[in-house]
């Protein structure tokens, strides 16, 4: 199974949900990167699909800080988009929302 194949499955069907990363994500506007937060992508390891890694964006205010290796989370609404780059099948994920797993 690659790792599309991975992201097409439900997030909790992945297994636990590291959080190692936080950046945030300007908005575009015809094209072009502005200086406006639109909200955080959040680097998502997955250890029980290979350490598969991705990245997802979350609209809004930054939901957490990362004060260590990482934050075991859970996604709340979250879509996962195959696409086409430079000849390779990769994903874009973007989620509702991100939250510390209990």
């Amino acid at each position: 199974m690659n790792n599309t194949e991975k992201l097409l499955k439900k997030p909790e069907e992945l297994g636990v949900l590291w959080c190692i990363g936080v950046e945030p994500s300007y908005i575009y506007v015809n094209g072009k990167k502005t200086d406006k937060v639109g909200g955080y992508k959040y680097t998502i390891l997955v250890p029980d699909q290979g350490m598969m890694q991705f990245k997802v964006k979350v609209a809004g205010a930054q939901r957490f800080e990362i004060n260590g290796n990482y934050v075991v989370v859970e996604l709340l609404g979250s879509a996962f988009v195959p696409y086409v780059s430079n000849g390779r099948v990769a994903g874009s994920a973007k989620a509702e929302d991100i939250c510390i797993a209990a």
